[in-house]
């Protein structure tokens, strides 16, 4: 009787130890099931939310493998790195970090930039016409002295031109007096040897 008392307490101990083990897992169950479906619902929040910044494709094309290499460089976030090139960037194209995309596109306009040009093409096609200009003022500049040059000449050999003439001039107006003088002390020397023999005949 003693053993069988025995035997059955053993029994309903086992079986409570059963069904207490039965409870706890099923308890643990029931809570690592709501943990890992609170976690899988994280895990799909955030994974929506990381795609609102970059999604899988994005995440596997060379462009954000640079920008990511760069940023890991720098130390700093996807966020931090893209702010930092936006903010260079403005800085080079319009001298102001704070300057927005839209009032870059406005001056652009201003300046009759069309749809597609950029702003190096702009910058490269004014740097030739600037450098075509200063060639055709280099070149001008030089014909101006060369014209200079040779209407200096030509006043140089005009006033010589006039010294000569005037020399030739005044030779001539000496010779023509000369020849004058002459012509007169001609004149009167025979106007005397006539008196004279008019005299001697009388």
């Amino acid at each position: 009787m003693a053993t069988r008392s025995g035997g059955g307490s053993g029994a309903v101990l086992a079986l409570v130890a059963f069904v207490f083990l039965f409870v706890m897992s099923s308890a643990m169950a029931v809570y690592f099931y709501t943990q890992m479906s609170s976690v899988q619902t994280e895990l799909e929040s955030e994974e929506l939310t990381r795609s609102d910044f970059v999604n899988n494709a994005e995440r596997a094309s060379d462009d954000y493998s640079g920008l990511d290499s760069r940023r890991n460089e720098a130390r700093r976030t996807v966020y931090g790195q893209l702010k930092f090139e936006y903010d260079e960037l403005m800085a080079l194209a319009a001298g102001d970090p704070s300057v927005s995309l839209e009032q870059i596109r406005s001056e652009a306009g201003d300046l009759g930039m069309v749809q597609g040009e950029s702003l190096l093409g702009r910058v490269r096609s004014t740097t030739g016409e600037l450098e075509m200009l200063r060639q055709s003022n280099a070149a001008l500049q030089t014909t101006t002295a060369e014209a200079q040059a040779e209407l200096n000449r030509l006043k140089a050999e005009y006033a010589a031109l006039g010294a000569s003439t005037e020399e030739t001039i005044a030779s001539l107006e000496g010779r023509l007096s000369t020849q004058k003088e002459d012509y007169d002390s001609h004149l009167a020397a025979g106007a005397t040897e006539r008196s004279d023999f008019a005299d001697q005949h009388e």
